[in-house]
């Protein structure tokens, strides 16, 4: 089951610059960079955005090494219009860069961090936690119960995205089904919050990867040498990281 046509009014400027991959954020995106004059030639190359690229960098290099639960995001104070604004210009030049090297593995190594970092910000977000889910799922249900908020997801968006997850609990054989519905209780120290949080990970990661190839085919050769020089540092990191991570042979 795709995601709804028809995403849920979210129109908060802290959670659109914290999520800035919501499909909601794009008007905004677009009205904060005309509203400041920023295109993508300010994005790469413009002085006053330095700081901007140096937190799209920190964001980059997370979503590559994904060796912490850290979030570079949290050193940015999100209450603050110009601190929202870097934050955003951080995550596109972060895209551009990713876009630039077209790079399938690497494209897909991105996808992975940055999914993981909204699957953990998102399992925490009890203020807008209904209105993120309700962009990736269909629908969504919650029953409060010995204390806590118990959620359930319909059972065709289960079934498309739990295959991608590892682990007994993800198994529909080993989930309470109901009336078309699968709960989805607190296990392993999670919530159940966190753990639709989980499940809403993986379409947002197919969200960007989708997103990504897209650009990738109306990325321009002069465009991507602009970046050329970025390019070549994450994809040299990113294949020191895959060598360090491969088994050693006895």
């Amino acid at each position: 089951m795709p995601m709804p046509v028809t995403p849920p009014d979210l129109v908060d400027p802290s959670a659109l610059a914290r999520y800035p991959f919501l499909p909601q954020a794009r008007p905004h995106i677009r009205k904060l960079f005309d509203e400041n004059a920023i295109d993508i030639d300010a994005i790469i190359e413009q002085g006053w955005l330095e700081e901007a690229r140096s937190l799209g960098r920190l964001r980059l290099v997370e979503s590559i090494v994904h060796k912490s639960d850290a979030d570079p995001m949290t050193s940015v104070d999100l209450a603050n219009e110009a601190s929202r604004l870097f934050a955003i210009a951080a995550y596109q030049y972060a895209f551009l860069v990713v876009c630039a090297s077209f790079d399938e593995r690497l494209m897909a190594r991105w996808a992975e961090g940055e999914s993981s970092l909204a699957d953990k910000n998102i399992g925490r977000d009890n203020e807008r936690f209904e209105l993120v889910a309700g962009t990736y799922l269909s629908s969504i249900e919650a029953v409060f119960r010995d204390g806590q908020t118990i959620y359930s997801v319909p059972i065709a968006d289960f079934l498309e995205l739990c295959p991608r997850i590892s682990g007994s609990y993800w198994r529909l054989v080993n989930r309470p089904v109901k009336n078309g519905w699968v709960m989805l209780d607190p296990a392993s120290g999670e919530s159940s919050r966190e753990r639709v949080a989980r499940l809403i990970k993986e379409r947002i990661r197919e969200d960007l990867i989708q997103r990504c190839r897209e650009s990738m085919e109306k990325m321009s050769e002069p465009m991507a040498d602009r970046l050329g020089e970025e390019v070549t540092r994450i994809t040299e990191l990113f294949g020191s990281q895959v060598r360090s991570e491969m088994p050693v042979s006895a």
